[in-house]
């Protein structure tokens, strides 16, 4: 299961790891504690039995735990080297 934060502000659905399974990487702006702002990273881990889907929450294992004022992030293989690259827009509240 997922749970949702209210003051999430951006949304990537992305498959981090290369499982085939979409992952959901949250940028976090409007608290003012850097602690408590930083993104989230979903990492699917896969489907149960009843058919429904389970995610771990993994940003600070994959070095996304950005604490800036995140709006939205976008991912893309910018080193051509095919791992996924993250390009975080920030915006000072």
């Amino acid at each position: 299961m997922l749970e949702a934060k209210e003051d999430g502000q951006g949304v990537a659905v992305i498959d981090i790891n290369n499982d085939g399974l979409l992952d959901i990487y949250v940028s976090e702006a409007l608290k003012k504690d850097p602690q408590q702002r930083a993104n989230l990273l979903y990492v699917n881990q896969g489907i149960d039995k009843d058919g429904i889907p389970h995610f771990k929450e993994m940003a600070k294992e994959y070095g996304l735990a950005d604490t800036g004022q995140s709006t939205q992030t976008v991912f893309f293989d910018y080193d051509n080297d095919g791992d996924l690259d993250a390009y975080i827009g920030t915006n000072e509240i």
